[in-house]
C-alpha cells in the first residue's frame, strides 16, 4: 500500500474514501488515516521541530479529522486538505496541545 501520495493529485480512491467518512464510515476513516499516518506524523513534526509536540499535534490532527469530518472536500487533494488542518492546529494553539 502506498503511504501517501507524494504528487499531490487528487486520487480516484482517496476521493471514494472521503466520500464513505462524510457518511460516518469509521472503516474508510481507518484506511485514510493507514495511508496518511506517515504524512500526518512528519507533518506536524516539520512544524514543530519536537518529537512530543509533533506527537501530539499529530493526534489533535487525527481527532479533528473525525469529529470534524464534515468539513471534508473530495475534490480536494487529501494531503492539501492534512497539510493546511495540521498548519491552522499548529497556528491556533488547539488547547490540546498543551501540558496544563
Amino acid at each position: 500500500m502506498q503511504v501517501y501520495n507524494r504528487s499531490r493529485r487528487k486520487t480516484e480512491w482517496d476521493e471514494q474514501l472521503i466520500m464513505q467518512v462524510l457518511q460516518d464510515d469509521f472503516a474508510a476513516y481507518g484506511i485514510l488515516l493507514k495511508k496518511y499516518r506517515l504524512f500526518i506524523n512528519h507533518a506536524a513534526y516539520t512544524l514543530t521541530r519536537n518529537q512530543k509536540e509533533g506527537e501530539k499535534l499529530a493526534m489533535v490532527t487525527i481527532m479533528v479529522l473525525w469529529t470534524d469530518r464534515k468539513k471534508l472536500h473530495p475534490e480536494i487533494p487529501f494531503p492539501d486538505y492534512l497539510e493546511d488542518l495540521i498548519t491552522r492546529l499548529h497556528k491556533r494553539g488547539s488547547p490540546f496541545l498543551s501540558d496544563n
